[in-house]
């Protein structure tokens, strides 16, 4: 160990320190240059409590170093090594390696939350590492969001994914070096069994780690409250919020976060059924847009020294949880229309969202319908199912006739003066429902309607758990939908690809069937190909595959695109043009040349070119009367 000494700006007579990199409950991050050898270095400083007792602030430094003599016996890719520890009696400095990056906090937090097959490989490659410590007997204890680091690729090789942050990992059975009563932790992803304050085993880090990964697919914490003591007394209550994008990945994660560590998920089981996410048939799907609000809140994600939660004898053990099943095959699935994701995704952004790249850019909100407070006013969410289910007599009045936008403006104060003057009777899920619905109506485009899709699933999740009076869910659902309901079919695949999990388990199936549906299926095959997708959604909607909110928007566009009857009239329309050209006007020529390509055409294309040809009939003098009249109507049903 090197001493601290400091030599004008260099600390331990060889770091020169530079800019802060992040900061928790217990100390900063910072940049540095190693100036002996040349090399960039992160200065990992543990700052302890100033009113702590010389003893425990002792006891802390010593943590401190049981965390480079941990770490040293550690020999794995996936573990970022210490360097060396500088220690002057009052500051204790891990000296790390300074890999380009990001923590997958600041990912989530940029980009959104990740596909679950994203997750689940993030996962693997965490879980390895634990492995490698829990087999010398040392735990993490302290697995977050932002102590994953996410290498940047270079020289062609991809980027790692590495475990950081051993502040607080210690060999199992040691005693708590913070004294009696007392817990270091992140609130958010500290297990049950060490909020408690009793001793903790392999099965804290797996239960930390679902946490994480809970965080990076549903874009929040699985348990907050309304600080750190909140927080942590709601993890040892249990009850955290139901997913809402995790897919397959959700049973995987419902053993993660199982209270009983006794019961918790195994390694080398947990290592098969993520392995199984991340195989899965839709292990391209993009991740969700960047969020209005950073994915992970700094009370719940920051490391903290809290008292232990004592357990409340009154809540009964959960019922047991069956085993993750594997990737499902045999469940309906929306049909694809492309065997390779990446350059069908390459492709679309070319050609359909060229148009709607600012509205693509736009926040996307996972939004979920929060529970209830504590009538004790500790701020601990009550479980679901533990409150008394919302009166079945709350209504809303009905939103005055406008468009969508409109009907979402008039329902959010008329629901918020409802929670005002009877929030018992609405629902615990209400007040949050407020909220979503105020950030729905800050988007527009394709944001907007995912956001919506989202919000809608989870509008009806909380009408079958009792959280909101089922007439009111029925009414918002109902805006809801008008929202996400598409003026073309591009506007719906523009949604959907930002989210396809807030359609439910098959929502990357649907994303495909409609992509390919609008750009890749003839004109002349349009009308079979939706109504075997007509079939094929109504049948996942029916299972659950599909929300009903999902069902709602799509179906209608289906049952439209499988009509035969526009592309009969299409046909029409041309060999009255091709039996007399003059009968036309003088743009007889390119009004055939349009015409005679459309049939070919997919959806989206089709659309494009019929809205051509209506600016083309409403010049003036280009066209005769009487075959504009015929044509727009025509024209007019193609743009879809």
């Amino acid at each position: 160990m090197v001493p601290a000494a400091d030599d004008g700006q260099l600390i331990a007579g060889r770091y020169q320190p530079g800019e802060q990199v992040s900061a928790g409950g217990t100390g900063v991050v910072r940049r540095a240059e190693d100036v002996v050898l040349g090399r960039r270095v992160t200065l990992r400083e543990v700052r302890l409590p100033d009113d702590w007792p010389e003893a425990a602030r002792a006891a802390g430094r010593q943590r401190c170093l049981q965390e480079v003599r941990a770490v040293a016996e550690l020999d794995h890719p996936g573990c970022l090594a210490v360097l060396d520890v500088v220690d002057d009696g009052a500051v204790t400095s891990v000296v790390q390696p300074d890999v380009p990056g990001a923590r997958l906090s600041e990912v989530l937090a940029r980009e959104g939350p990740l596909s679950p097959q994203r997750a689940a490989l993030v996962g693997l490659a965490v879980l390895g590492v634990l492995e490698a410590a829990h087999e010398r007997g040392l735990l993490h204890r302290d697995v977050t969001p932002g102590s994953v680091l996410l290498s940047t690729p270079s020289d062609g090789s991809p980027g790692r994914t590495l475990l950081t942050g051993f502040g607080v990992v210690h060999r199992a059975g040691d005693a708590v070096l913070t004294g009696a009563g007392l817990v270091v932790a992140s609130p958010g992803y500290c297990a049950p069994e060490v909020a408690r304050g009793e001793a903790p085993g392999p099965a804290a880090d797996t239960w930390s780690l679902g946490a994480t990964l809970s965080t990076a697919v549903e874009g929040r914490p699985p348990y907050q409250g309304d600080d750190a003591r909140g927080t942590l007394a709601a993890v040892v209550r249990g009850g955290h919020v139901p997913s809402a994008r995790a897919g397959d990945l959700q049973p995987v994660l419902a053993r993660m976060l199982e209270p009983d560590p006794a019961r918790r998920i195994g390694a080398r089981e947990l290592e098969q059924a993520l392995g199984a996410v991340a195989t899965s048939r839709a292990a391209g799907t993009a991740p969700a847009g960047q969020p209005l609000h950073a994915v992970v809140p700094d009370l719940v994600t920051r490391t903290a020294v809290l008292p232990v939660v004592a357990p409340d004898p009154v809540v009964a053990p959960p019922p047991p949880v069956p085993p993750a099943a594997p990737a499902r095959h045999g469940a309906a699935r929306v049909p694809l229309h492309t065997s390779h994701r990446a350059p069908v995704r390459y492709r679309r952004r070319a050609l359909v969202l060229a148009g709607l790249a600012a509205a693509v850019l736009l926040a996307v909100v996972l939004v979920t319908v929060r529970g209830g407070a504590d009538p004790s006013g500790s701020g601990v969410a009550e479980p679901p199912g533990s409150s008394a289910p919302a009166t079945v007599g709350a209504t809303l009045p009905p939103p005055p006739e406008g468009t969508p936008a409109e009907q979402l403006s008039a329902t959010i104060p008329a629901l918020a003066e409802l929670v005002a003057r009877d929030p018992a009777a609405v629902g615990p899920g209400a007040g949050g429902l407020v909220e979503d619905l105020r950030r729905i109506e800050s988007l527009d485009g394709p944001g907007q309607r995912s956001a919506a899709l989202a919000t809608a699933a989870a509008v009806d999740e909380a009408s079958r758990a009792g959280d909101l009076a089922p007439a009111v869910a029925r009414q918002v659902g109902q805006v809801l939908g008008d929202v996400v309901r598409p003026d073309r079919l591009v506007d719906l695949v523009a949604a959907l690809d930002l989210d396809p999990l807030a359609a439910g388990p098959d929502g990357a199936a649907l994303f495909d069937g409609l992509w390919g549906l609008d750009h890749q299926v003839p004109g002349d095959r349009t009308a079979a190909e939706a109504a075997a997708l007509l079939e094929t959604v109504t049948a996942a909607a029916a299972q659950g595959r599909l929300t009903d909110a999902a069902a709602q928007a799509v179906l209608p566009t289906l049952r439209e695109l499988a009509d035969p009857a526009p592309l009969e009239d299409l046909a029409g329309l041309l060999e009255r043009a091709e039996a007399d050209p003059e009968a036309v006007g003088p743009a007889a020529d390119d009004v055939l040349e349009a015409l005679r390509g459309m049939p070919a055409l997919p959806v989206y294309d089709l659309g494009n070119r019929a809205a051509g040809l209506l600016e083309l009939l409403g010049q003036e003098g280009r066209v005769e009367p009487a075959f504009r009249d015929a044509a727009v109507p025509v024209l007019v049903r193609l743009v879809r």
